[in-house]
């Protein structure tokens, strides 16, 4: 008896559900028109997919494209979005009908940064799997990227996943409109500083437009006095052909001061470099007046005094590029002299060294030999006592 009562129950519960279903209200267009005109959109998205799919024709989608737009504007206004709106936004952009549409998509894509922003102002746990919910589960315009990784960074987080939503954009053709901007600029040149000379540096994939509107920070480092970010600016400068003669002859000028250890098809590349200055007094002034902008001025050639390589390497800087020996030299007696102020300090730190090898090779004329021996005269007398 008691089987027989609950078998009774369930085809009660079941023929119930069936009425129900089959009873549902099928809104109609002309429903839908209502709904939209009193901005109900609740009600209108739980019914828009009434409308058979013969019948959604263009006045169908452009009701539901502007609900969506208008229902997102809306949330846009608001200070916070709850769960339940937030799960809304992601249902609606799974629909077909929003797929590609570029006005809806715009709008979602604030929200999503703005949820993404909140999320790391409240220091919740689950923030990266949002971020990466975010961008891996939806179409997004070109400029989503962009704006996402600006909001990662004022949030703090590090290159490294910075650099993981950044590699798509670096990657297409639309770089050139973002890779010279804030954040994205540090954000690529970390890596190629940080990639150089590694396994991994030919995975950063950066397309040549990026790279093209990178080139004028990248040719700032080629006067760098760290080697590593010199050389690597100026390997991936050439790798992408946009190396000037002046930008060779600046790099190769900053490589000799700066006392590499060459292997021989460098050095022979760096004298090929010079020689080539050594007959373009124009360009000699150019790289020249970089060089005096640079606080101390490069020289550490001149530290290996004793060193027979460093003397012939200075000999050979000297003659075809006398013109920033000279400079050198005259601001290092300017500074013990002190005929100049320095804010810096030493501009000259490898001033005596110079004067020392000059001993040797003979490149310095006799009146500056003089100015400097008079200006070390009581340097030289206080360390004799």
């Amino acid at each position: 008896m008691q089987r027989m009562i609950l078998c009774l129950c369930f085809v009660t519960i079941c023929t119930i559900s069936l009425y129900t279903k089959a009873n549902e209200v099928v809104y109609s267009f002309a429903d839908l028109k209502i709904l939209a005109a009193n901005a109900a959109h609740d009600e209108f998205f739980k019914h828009a997919l009434d409308i058979r799919p013969s019948l959604r024709d263009k006045s169908w989608q452009e009701l539901v494209s502007d609900m969506g737009v208008n229902y997102l504007s809306g949330l846009i206004s608001k200070s916070h979005l709850g769960q339940k709106e937030f799960t809304q936004v992601t249902s609606l952009s799974k629909w077909p009908s929003f797929a590609k549409d570029e006005f809806f998509i715009d709008k979602r894509d604030q929200i999503f940064l703005r949820q993404i922003s909140q999320c790391y102002k409240k220091q919740n746990s689950n923030c990266q799997a949002l971020t990466k919910f975010i961008n891996h589960d939806f179409q997004h315009n070109h400029s989503f990227a962009f704006e996402l990784i600006t909001t990662l960074a004022n949030h703090g987080v590090g290159q490294k996943k910075l650099w993981y939503y950044s590699r798509e954009l670096v990657a297409n053709k639309f770089s050139e409109f973002y890779c010279n901007r804030v954040p994205l600029k540090e954000i690529v040149i970390n890596q190629i500083y940080h990639r150089y000379g590694t396994d991994k540096q030919q995975e950063m994939n950066i397309h040549t437009d990026c790279y093209k509107v990178l080139a004028k920070t990248l040719k700032t480092y080629l006067k760098s006095s760290k080697i590593h970010q010199r050389e690597a600016a100026y390997q991936n400068l050439k790798n992408q052909n946009l190396l000037t003669s002046k930008d060779e002859a600046i790099y190769q000028t900053m490589t000799l001061l700066a006392d590499k250890n060459f292997l021989d098809h460098e050095l022979d590349l760096a004298i090929i470099s010079m020689k080539s200055l050594g007959s373009k007094p124009k360009l000699r002034l150019e790289i020249l007046n970089q060089l005096k902008k640079i606080d101390p001025l490069p020289g550490k050639l001149f530290i290996k005094k004793s060193s027979i390589i460093n003397q012939a390497k200075t000999r050979v800087f000297s003659r075809y590029f006398p013109e920033y020996i000279d400079f050198y030299a005259h601001t290092c007696i300017d500074y013990l002299s002190e005929n100049k102020i320095f804010p810096l300090g030493n501009p000259t730190p490898y001033c005596h060294d110079l004067f020392s090898m000059n001993k040797k090779i003979n490149i310095l004329p006799a009146t500056l030999t003089k100015q400097y021996s008079k200006a070390t005269f009581f340097i030289n007398s206080n360390s004799r006592k």
